[in-house]
């Protein structure tokens, strides 16, 4: 049992960094297949098929967990969405594996040190994340060992956001009368959401962009032990 209760801990942007920008993929996909699009172009019809499509996706292909699959249906709305429709599913392929490629992704330099010393000091540890599964870069870059309940978009049939997913993250922990936190750099889906689930929510914001927000912030996941004591 966590004594101190559990932190858990966004992915994508908040202990792992991506070196190449998703949108950009698509901009390179639609190149190569004759098509030229412009980077805000690929940005809004990634965002506009995330809201319209993705939780579909999650629910379709979260009984198989197909990961792959689910990438391919989501991809190729994106694509479509940019006029790339010849040949769409190699052009898809081509998109799933720029973004697969293991080199894309990385630890921010204090994730790994942060994880270890919360640990040492008696927190439990936790995912909550949008992924379709979470598992396998967290394997890959050494740091599944830190968490117990990992939570991604497949185990909870549904996103950050969808009202469900921070209380079946709560459901997880070892100790129901525990302390929850959780720690994220998107403010609506991140914090508002875990907020009403009764976490304590707290912003990463390495730009420093958001004083002005109603939450705890850091700039640094070092600084976790502070806060948290």
């Amino acid at each position: 049992m966590a004594e101190k209760g559990t932190v858990f801990f966004d992915m994508d942007d908040t202990i792992v960094e991506w070196t190449v920008r998703w949108h950009d993929c698509f901009v390179q996909t639609a190149a190569e297949y004759g098509v030229t699009v412009t980077a805000a172009r690929a940005k809004k019809a990634l965002l506009q098929t995330f809201k319209a499509d993705y939780r579909a996706c999650v629910r379709k292909h979260a009984e198989s967990g197909d990961e792959i699959a689910f990438w391919m249906a989501f991809d190729g709305k994106v694509l479509a969405a940019l006029g790339v429709r010849e040949d769409e599913p190699h052009a898809t392929k081509r998109v799933v594996e720029l973004l697969k490629n293991p080199d894309n992704v990385r630890l921010f330099p204090d994730a790994a040190d942060t994880l270890a010393t919360l640990q040492g000091l008696g927190y439990g540890l936790g995912i909550v994340t949008s992924r379709p599964k979470a598992d396998p870069d967290l394997e890959r870059l050494g740091i599944r060992r830190f968490f117990g309940p990992v939570v991604d978009a497949f185990a909870a049939r549904g996103v950050k956001g969808e009202p469900h997913v921070f209380p079946f993250a709560r459901s997880r922990t070892t100790d129901a009368d525990a302390p929850v936190w959780h720690v994220g750099d998107d403010y609506h889906d991140d914090i508002v959401a875990a907020r009403q689930a009764g976490f304590r929510p707290i912003l990463i914001d390495r730009a420093d962009r958001y004083s002005d927000r109603d939450c705890v912030r850091i700039t640094a996941l070092s600084q976790l032990e502070q806060i948290l004591g």
